[in-house]
């Protein structure tokens, strides 16, 4: 139950910004065996996003609502994915070899790719979220937590693209079937309570998503880094909410 807990909050700290327990030194292992409650955290978020929605939806307009709601996903994860997506960008438009590309995604500096990125992505988000209408519950409540159900997905089925050391390591080569399992069965019971038939539909488009984008990170990069990771993050979070957009 110790080890539980221990790696849970290993990947409370790293996906959010709760310091909770700040003595907790995560050590050698820690951090893959984390993936397995990605999801948890990605479903605290999201329970997050859900209350703060009921809490305004008799006071605001929605639209605000929406740019709150994407405004505090952003605060809650310190940006972190954002950030992956947006090197990710910089990096896959910014060069036709290989290693040009990792170099340019560990440059801190926002490209022009990055940018526009970062602006068709908040866009898909923001028109997703006005277009779900009463539906917009579940799926406030299973994005976060599908999209983080899809970076274990990925860490387990692609290669470290980086020859030099990186945080993005730790979690490709630790991560295991085990971490897979327990991520997946989170993942599978919170879409059956939540949407039934329809969230076998979604847990399979976002699985099937993942494979493909990891497919062509491998083509394009050698495999993935922790911005890739960031950036599957946040892709699975717009598919989500554009899935609920269908009737």
């Amino acid at each position: 139950m110790r080890s539980i807990l221990r790696t849970f909050f290993v990947a409370l700290q790293f996906l959010t910004i709760f310091p909770y327990p700040k003595t907790l030194s995560p050590q050698a292992g820690d951090l893959g065996r984390s993936m397995g409650h990605f999801p948890l955290v990605g479903a605290l978020l999201g329970l997050l996003l859900y209350l703060l929605d009921r809490l305004l939806f008799r006071h605001l307009p929605p639209d605000l609502i929406n740019i709150l709601l994407l405004a505090t996903l952003t605060i809650l994860t310190g940006g972190l994915h954002l950030d992956g997506f947006a090197d990710t960008m910089d990096g896959l438009g910014g060069s036709r070899k290989r290693e040009e590309r990792l170099a340019i995604m560990k440059d801190s500096r926002l490209g022009t790719f990055g940018a526009l990125g970062l602006v068709f992505l908040v866009l898909a988000d923001f028109a997703a979220l006005h277009h779900l209408g009463d539906r917009r519950g579940s799926y406030l409540l299973l994005a976060p937590l599908l999209s983080r159900f899809s970076m274990v997905l990925l860490a387990l089925t692609q290669t470290y693209a980086r020859r030099e050391e990186g945080l993005g390591r730790s979690f490709v080569e630790e991560v295991s079937l085990q971490e897979l399992a327990l991520a997946g069965g989170i993942a599978l019971i919170a879409c059956l309570v939540l949407l039934r038939g329809k969230g076998i539909v979604l847990l399979c488009l976002i699985g099937g998503a993942t494979l493909l984008v990891g497919s062509y990170f491998r083509r394009r990069l050698g495999g993935i880094t922790g911005d890739t990771l960031g950036a599957t993050n946040e892709l699975m979070t717009a598919l989500v909410w554009i899935f609920g957009c269908i009737p």
